[in-house]
């Protein structure tokens, strides 16, 4: 997984218009499960998803 939640192809390069969240994540973000560390998480990437929006 690339910063910010990005998800990598098969090549290892990451995906700028995809993002991972969830029980995938697990392990890499802390507890993907639980609300308090979903949303501390949205919240850290939500600046990198918009300028990925912006382009």
């Amino acid at each position: 997984m690339a910063a910010q939640c990005g998800v990598l192809n098969a090549d290892g390069q990451a995906q700028p218009d995809l993002r991972l969240q969830g029980p995938a994540t697990l392990d890499t973000f802390g507890d993907p499960i639980g609300a308090m560390f979903i949303g501390v998480h949205e919240h850290s990437i939500v600046p990198d998803v918009l300028r990925a929006l912006q382009h």
